[in-house]
């Protein structure tokens, strides 16, 4: 945990690897698209044909989805692993444990 007394600097790298596992998800569904990871599932998961039809539109995917919960729950799984070392210990601002890594990179 961080302490108090911490300096402006110390904060912005402790809330980056907080939101660690949020940019991950953000960032998965896109590069899977590039990569053409997964065809089979770039469905809207609305069931739109183009932009202007469903709620969603067309971009937001079962493919997306997937990969973005997954990669999520992946780099949470990582920040758990790494909090056997003090540096990550130190920047973490909530200990995580097994059961709350899955459910934060959920």
């Amino acid at each position: 945990m961080i302490n108090s007394k911490n300096n402006m600097g110390d904060t912005i790298i402790s809330t980056l690897y907080l939101f660690l596992p949020c940019y991950a998800a953000n960032m998965a569904p896109v590069i899977a698209k590039k990569l053409n990871i997964l065809p089979s599932l770039a469905v809207p998961i609305d069931g739109s044909k183009d932009e202007k039809s469903g709620i969603l539109g067309a971009n937001k995917t079962h493919r997306g989805l997937i990969v973005g919960i997954i990669a999520g729950v992946l780099v949470a799984e990582v920040q758990f692993l790494l909090t056997k070392f003090s540096f990550f210990q130190n920047i973490s601002l909530f200990p995580l444990r097994v059961d709350n890594a899955i459910l934060w990179g959920l």
